[in-house]
């Protein structure tokens, strides 16, 4: 399989089949549940979900927010930014924040080190992919970060905004991407996300 093929989007059928996947065995139920979930409203990254702790969520300026600028260890500085979070994900990311007990929201995904790197979730991934191979042979949790990226092509939001919510090098990323006006023009964006 080439890198190519697992960079799609799931179609509407899917979507309903993945959120039906059950947790493998040794598989934290909590990490099984909430990070796609996560995924599919923010598009980050598995390695950053999985580095989420209760503090990283926020609300700035009355919009409730995940704040990835401190505390996550990220490959490139660009990665930093604070994410919107939807209408749709709040009431999930509530209810993880309430039966989660420890500040680290996943410890059970199973990191692992590479080349002195950690990898984050690396467990995780591992067996998730290999759970939704039997939906689609080309499906991933890379498939997320493409899904909310189109979703927010159909909203019509400008490529320096996606770039600015997804995490992608840009020259434009400056501390002025989050100023108050920023933060609640992304939110009407994620928002759009279904």
């Amino acid at each position: 399989m080439t890198k190519r093929e697992n960079k799609r989007p799931p179609e509407q059928e899917e979507i309903l089949l993945l959120e039906k996947i059950e947790s493998s065995p040794g598989m934290s139920k909590i990490c099984w549940k909430y990070m796609p979930l996560i995924a599919r409203y923010t598009g980050m990254r598995a390695g950053e979900i999985a580095q989420l702790k209760k503090d990283h969520f926020k609300t700035i300026d009355g919009v409730n927010v995940i704040d990835i600028t401190t505390g996550v260890e990220l490959k490139y500085e660009f990665l930093k930014r604070i994410i919107p979070i939807s209408d749709k994900l709040q009431i999930h990311i509530n209810n993880l924040l309430q039966v989660q007990k420890t500040n680290l929201l996943f410890p059970g995904c199973e990191s692992s080190q590479k080349h002195n790197r950690i990898k984050y979730a690396h467990g995780f991934l591992r067996k998730y992919n290999t759970a939704i191979k039997s939906i689609s042979i080309d499906l991933s949790f890379h498939c997320w970060r493409v899904y909310v990226d189109n979703a927010l092509i159909g909203a019509e939001i400008d490529a320096i905004d996606r770039n600015r919510i997804l995490g992608h090098s840009a020259e434009e990323m400056t501390q002025e991407s989050y100023s108050p006006a920023n933060l609640k023009r992304f939110k009407i964006a994620v928002d759009k996300i279904f």
